[in-house]
């Protein structure tokens, strides 16, 4: 069975990934469950450190105790790729950041009428 070797985040600056998906992959990577590259997506114009200063923020709005080595862990894992989904390109800049990923996971954390605008482009 081929395991998951990336995790694609559409959406990742969102409100759903700021209560939800953060504070449960901090808790994947606490547990040493996580070491896939993680590479959010969205249309905000970030970087990869505005995503993990995102990432830390929702953890400290969930209330969570943070332990530094664990979000490091985390953090190291994620990055960032800004573009809208209706733009192929976006999806060429994604396809980088997995570079040689052969089970990538898309979680599509966007409005439903977005998913095959999303679905098309992957």
């Amino acid at each position: 069975m081929t395991q998951a070797d990336a995790l694609l985040l559409f959406g990742v600056s969102g409100d759903l990934a700021r209560r939800k998906l953060f504070p449960a992959l901090y808790d994947l990577a606490a547990k040493r469950a996580l070491d896939i590259p993680i590479v959010g997506v969205a249309s905000s114009q970030w970087t990869d450190d505005d995503l993990r200063r995102r990432a830390r923020e929702s953890l400290e709005d969930a209330g969570k105790k943070i332990d530094d080595e664990v979000f490091d862990r985390l953090a190291a894992r994620l990055c960032y790729v800004a573009g809208r989904y209706e733009d192929p390109e976006l999806f060429e800049r994604v396809g980088t950041k997995v570079n040689e990923a052969v089970m990538p996971v898309s979680y599509l954390a966007i409005p439903p009428a977005m998913f095959p605008v999303v679905a098309a482009g992957l």
